[in-house]
This record gives C-alpha cells, sequence and structure tokens, in this order.
C-alpha cells in the first residue's frame, strides 16, 4: 500500500473512531438494583461517553476528544507532506506513539467511569467493542507508514555534491 493511501485511509479512519464504540461496560444486577431498571450501558466512544453523567469525566472526555483531534490533524499533516520522506515519518511517528499510549489511557480511563459509578458497578461487565478493531487498523496503516516513508528517503531539492562531479568516464572526455 502506498503512503498516500495508508495516510488518507488513516485520516477517514480517524474520523469515524470519534464515534466508534471502544468498550461496552454491561450494567448488572448491583447497578439496576442501585439505579433502577432502566439504567443505560455505557459505551466508552472515541469523543464521549454515552449511559454517564458526564460532569465528573468532562477533563477526561475532553483529553480523549483533543488527543483525536491532534491524531487528526497529524494524518492531515502527513497527507501535505507526502513529498517529504522525513516530516511525513516524524509526523507519523509521533501518530504511533499516540495509538501505542492509547491503551494505557483507555484502562486508566475505563477505570475512572467504574470509579465514578457511586458503587453501583461491582458486577460491572466490560467488553470490547467494534472501535478497538478499527484502533488494529489503524495502527497498521501508521505502521505502513512510518516503514514506507523510512525507506522512501527525502526528494532532494538540490543536487549533493557527488552528484554534480563527473564520472571517471566523463573525466577522460573532457
Amino acid at each position: 500500500m502506498t503512503i498516500e493511501r495508508s495516510a488518507r485511509l488513516t485520516l477517514w479512519l480517524a474520523v469515524a473512531e470519534l464515534a466508534l464504540p471502544f468498550i461496552w461496560m454491561k450494567i448488572g444486577p448491583n447497578g439496576h438494583a442501585y439505579y433502577g431498571p432502566d439504567v443505560p450501558d455505557i459505551y466508552i466512544l472515541g469523543a464521549t461517553v454515552l449511559g454517564k453523567d458526564l460532569n465528573a469525566l468532562s477533563l477526561a472526555i475532553g483529553f480523549q476528544l483533543v488527543m483525536g483531534l491532534c491524531f487528526i490533524i497529524c494524518a492531515c499533516l502527513v497527507i501535505g507532506k507526502l513529498n517529504k520522506g522525513h516530516a511525513v515519518r516524524g509526523i507519523a511517528m509521533f501518530q504511533m506513539a499516540l495509538l501505542l499510549l492509547f491503551p494505557c489511557w483507555l484502562r486508566i480511563y475505563v477505570q475512572r467511569v467504574i470509579n465514578n459509578s457511586d458503587g453501583a458497578a461491582s458486577d460491572l461487565r466490560v467488553f470490547p467493542h467494534v472501535g478497538l478493531v478499527v484502533y488494529g487498523v489503524l495502527l497498521l496503516l501508521v505502521i505502513n507508514t512510518v516503514v514506507k516513508a523510512g525507506f522512501s528517503g527525502v526528494k532532494r531539492d538540490h543536487a549533493s555534491a557527488d552528484e554534480t562531479r563527473p564520472l571517471p568516464h566523463e573525466r577522460q572526455i573532457r
């Protein structure tokens, strides 16, 4: 896959990730007893949390949204700098760092949601959701971009000194 195709697909999937759920937390009997029978399950999406009081989680939601938007901006920058191999690789490496830190962040985030459940989360069950599959695809696409940008090198605007020197057979002709 080319760097351009990988970068464009990364951009579109990153935008989709804002609306996709990463984690589904099923409310158990204790949650129903504490909150009532119509308490909704909890979904952690790329940009928000559904089924929870957002006031206590507003800082975490804001942080996750900012990091997601930062990733999207980096994807736009990669597309804009496709002719500069080292710039693309550097931006893609930053994207990879964000992606590799995301599971740690998600674990902390899930714990924060559980701890914010007023004691009703003792039987809350946590399940992965479709966003994690797309996350895996994003990770593969960014790895592809880093590898391909590393091997493509930088397109030069100026010829190097070695390229301007005459070759040995050219020297004999002069």
